[in-house]
């Protein structure tokens, strides 16, 4: 699909330098932030790695860059309240010895 997005110059220069900071084409980010905004199914791990590399890729960044800010949060609180970070001790992995 091809879109044509009419936007002002201050818009256009704030893209192309979000584009910039990434190391990403314009093209590559604006379809990274669209790919934000709109609503992914789940895939079972079978089906994703079904999928092409760069699909897989794409995917897999989305859903990280979704997450992103409730892990930042979850690590903001003191560790006995988190929640995100505490399936680490539920899957047995071996915890860090703060003392």
């Amino acid at each position: 699909m091809t879109l044509e997005l009419k936007v002002t110059p201050e818009v256009q220069a704030e893209i192309e330098a979000q584009a910039r900071v990434k190391g990403m084409t314009v093209d590559e980010y604006v379809l990274s932030v669209v790919e934000l905004l709109v609503p992914t199914h789940e895939f079972d791990l079978d089906g994703l790695l079904e999928l092409p590399r760069e699909q897989q890729k794409r995917i897999l960044e989305t859903a990280s860059e979704r997450a992103a800010p409730e892990y930042r949060e979850d690590l903001s609180l003191p560790p006995f309240e988190r929640e995100l970070t505490a399936f680490t001790a539920l899957d047995g992995e071996d915890l860090a010895d703060e003392s």
